[in-house]
């Protein structure tokens, strides 16, 4: 039996980089943010924030994109770490059935529902 890769478009590769560089800029470039983030979890949870990007920015580097947004996105929820719904917004605008699928089993179409942000598609 062969396995067929279906390569994801460059679109979807682009909303992936764009979704980090939020999720990036939200946390450590934004001062109130930085703030936020030291008062509300102890300096281990920021430290583990910075390697879990920094891994997923590697992953990108060798072309794994699904691998990377999937191991950000469940190290963020472990976490308890919800991104804002305009940074939410960008992985819905992805069209690769993979991370659409991805988005529902973490439940994040759920939450983002609460959030306000419409789903683009129900189909997974």
């Amino acid at each position: 039996m062969t396995t067929v890769t279906i390569e994801m478009n460059k679109a979807d590769k682009l909303n992936i980089e764009k979704f980090i560089l939020k999720i990036e800029s939200k946390f450590f470039q934004d001062s109130i943010s930085k703030q936020t983030l030291i008062n509300k979890y102890d300096i281990s949870i920021i430290e583990y924030l910075k390697i879990i990007i920094q891994d997923t920015k590697d992953l990108i580097a060798y072309g794994e994109y699904k691998i990377a947004i999937e191991n950000l996105l469940s190290n963020l929820l472990e976490e308890k770490i919800i991104p804002t719904k305009d940074i939410l917004f960008i992985l819905f605008d992805i069209q690769d059935n993979d991370i659409k699928y991805l988005l529902h089993q973490l439940g994040l179409q759920t939450r983002c529902r609460h959030l306000g942000v419409p789903p683009k598609t129900r189909k997974y």
